[in-house]
Parts: C-alpha cells; sequence; structure tokens
C-alpha cells in the first residue's frame, strides 16, 4: 500500500442529490401543504356544523325561563321539562310559574319551532299567564343560539 491511497476509515461520506431524493422532498413539502389546506378546511366545516346543531338542553331552558320571567318579576317562571325532536327542528318546554301577586301556581306547555336561521319561536297562549301581565293573546318567546364563535 502506499501513502498517497486514501484509506476506509478516511473516506467521508458525501451528501449526494439525485433525482429520487428530489422527488421525495417535493413530495414531504406538498403533502404537508395540503395537510395545512385539509386543517384549515376543517375548522371552517366544524364552525359551520356546531352554527346548525340544536341549542343545549340546559342553555334553552336558562334562556326559556330568562325571557319568561315577566311582569316586572310577577311572573316567574321554572323549566322542568325539555324535549327537542330532531324530526320537526323544534323544543317542547314544559314549565310552570307562580303569580307572586296572587300566590298561585300554574304549569302549561309550549312548542317552539326553529325559523332555520338558529331562532325557535313559539306563543304562549295560556290565560293564567297572560291575564296578570295584559299580553292579550298571546306571549311570543324567541330563543336564539349562540353565534358558533362562542360556543367554541
Amino acid at each position: 500500500m502506499t501513502d498517497d491511497a486514501p484509506s476506509v476509515s478516511d473516506r467521508r461520506p458525501r451528501l449526494q442529490f439525485s433525482i429520487g431524493s428530489m422527488l421525495l422532498l417535493t413530495a414531504i413539502v406538498g403533502l404537508s401543504i395540503a395537510l395545512a389546506l385539509v386543517y384549515g378546511k376543517l375548522v371552517r366545516v366544524e364552525r359551520t356544523l356546531s352554527a346548525l346543531q340544536p341549542i343545549a338542553v340546559e342553555d334553552f331552558a336558562r334562556q326559556f325561563e330568562n325571557v319568561t320571567t315577566v311582569g316586572g318579576g310577577r311572573i316567574r317562571t321554572k323549566v322542568t321539562d325539555v324535549r327537542y325532536s330532531p324530526v320537526e327542528n323544534a323544543y317542547k318546554v314544559r314549565f310552570s310559574w307562580t303569580d307572586s301577586q296572587t300566590g298561585g301556581q300554574w304549569s302549561s306547555n309550549v312548542i317552539l319551532k326553529s325559523d332555520g336561521f338558529g331562532t325557535y319561536f313559539g306563543q304562549i297562549r295560556n290565560p293564567e299567564f297572560l291575564v296578570p301581565i295584559k299580553a292579550g293573546d298571546s306571549y311570543m318567546v324567541a330563543i336564539e343560539s349562540p353565534p358558533a364563535l362562542e360556543r367554541n
């Protein structure tokens, strides 16, 4: 052996670029970009779908009680049952109330149907509810779903 010839231990691996490695690198970068775009689309779809979901029963009951406690506090309502029908896209609410002036306790139910845009409408037509608050023939109740950005 001559001293001028490099030995096996002196050889350093060189970084070699080939067409195959360039294609692999391009594929990895492309898939990373595609993954980021799909993730962004997924987030938008989740927000849209959450806007189409009905309101949680607890939130619906709380809003119903707030909207129907009327007459300067004369009528205080308490929701006893809330049922959602996906077929009709409506809520059936069973509620009771106490007239603070007479001490009378009453109960009734009402069906609130969706307008298709996240609001549910119904009318209370019970005379025991209407007379103390001088509401006429009916008392309109509207419950709104919170905006999609507030749900997250």
